[in-house]
């Protein structure tokens, strides 16, 4: 079973410019990312996809393979398929399964990524996302007024025991080549679900976001001395 990750890294970023090499506890924010594939098991090899000059030196510092990415494949509105479509064509060999890691997402373990891998091979299905559970109450605004969206406020129930309900937290998403080849999402035929702890699900958007997830990693590592 060979199993790899793409890292996609543009270089452009409007919230954070240059935000995936921006220090972030150290290091540069994507190596943290690399390196959790690095230190992952089951990983045959780790690509970055990268449109960045400086992106690609950061990438193959920490020890990643580079797959240098067209620029129309690196703009604000390009979709994440083209990218991985263009990764998995730029490999000698396709792999049975592709890890797709976020680098704006490093809280994340080895651990997590090792364990989205085994959901996937244990429960038999082609694709699985990461998620955090949900135990918030939604509300959305419509023409006639505001309307509950994921419970009954007549009739409140406990949080416990509301039906189980996850919010993709975009760290994680593993699938089998060939049904990403054959259905052309990164989410595809049956579809499965790694739960992640919620401190290590949060990801990074904007200047707080930075602050707060440092915050985070150092509560993380203080907890475990």
């Amino acid at each position: 079973m060979r199993c790899v990750s793409i890292i996609p890294a543009r270089g452009g970023s409007k919230g954070v410019p240059r935000k995936n090499i921006k220090p972030f506890a150290g290091m540069p924010l994507i190596a943290h990312t690399i390196r959790h594939s690095l230190q992952t098991p089951c990983m045959t090899e780790t690509y970055v996809s990268t449109d960045d000059v400086e992106m690609q030196r950061v990438a193959r510092d920490y020890g990643a393979n580079v797959i240098l990415r067209p620029s129309n494949l690196a703009e604000d509105t390009s979709p994440l398929e083209p990218v991985l479509s263009h990764a998995l064509s730029s490999m000698s060999q396709k792999p049975d399964l592709v890890v797709v890691l976020q680098c704006t997402s490093p809280l994340r373990q080895s651990d997590d990524i090792e364990n989205a891998v085994n959901t996937l091979l244990e429960t038999n299905v082609d694709s699985v996302f990461s998620a955090t559970r949900n135990k918030d109450l939604f509300w959305r605004r419509t023409i006639e007024g505001l309307e509950p969206i994921n419970y009954d406020y007549k009739n409140r129930q406990r949080r416990q025991d509301m039906p189980q309900e996850y919010i993709e937290n975009g760290s994680i998403y593993v699938f089998r080549t060939s049904v990403f080849l054959e259905e052309g999402h990164h989410i595809c035929g049956r579809i499965g679900v790694y739960e992640m702890p919620r401190e290590y699900s949060f990801e990074i958007d904007d200047p707080f976001d930075f602050w707060l997830c440092e915050k985070i990693m150092e509560w993380l590592n203080n907890e475990g001395d």
